[in-house]
């Protein structure tokens, strides 16, 4: 015996299928955007040593991309290779003949990178996301 799906049935399971594939499209786009955005806010950020052997190699050694967390989730990653960036970071002693002489403090670029896109950046692009969701599934 063959069930007949009624016309209300069908027509829910479709805009269930097209509100999903438009989420995911918009989920895509806004990580992009937040992940560009970080990483300008990073290279904007990044110190350079103008007296050191290689003036902005710090600056210069940023990447970035998005990468699937799961099903679907997304995550910016963003990366440096430099070995003393953590030092430019956070700070380090200065020590000369195994005796500490004095303190660098430090720069914390990254934290401020990593908290200006979160707090600022994060909530406009959600809010714009869902304006752009409600647009394409006509309810605005």
């Amino acid at each position: 015996m063959k069930m007949e799906i009624p016309s209300s049935s069908r027509r829910w399971v479709e805009n269930a299928k097209k509100i999903t594939e438009i989420v995911e499209e918009e989920v895509n786009i806004t990580a992009q955007s937040i992940s560009v955005k970080y990483y300008r806010f990073l290279k904007r950020g990044t110190p350079v040593d103008r007296g050191g052997d290689d003036p902005g190699e710090m600056k210069r050694g940023w990447q970035h991309q998005v990468k699937r967390l799961g099903k679907h989730g997304r995550v910016a990653e963003l990366k440096n290779d430099v070995k003393y960036l953590p030092y430019v970071e956070y700070g380090h002693r200065i020590i000369v003949h195994d005796k500490t002489v004095g303190f660098v403090k430090g720069r914390f670029f990254v934290k401020r990178a990593r908290l200006r896109t979160t707090k600022t950046e994060l909530p406009k692009a959600y809010k714009a996301m869902e304006r752009r969701i409600k647009r394409r599934m006509g309810f605005d």
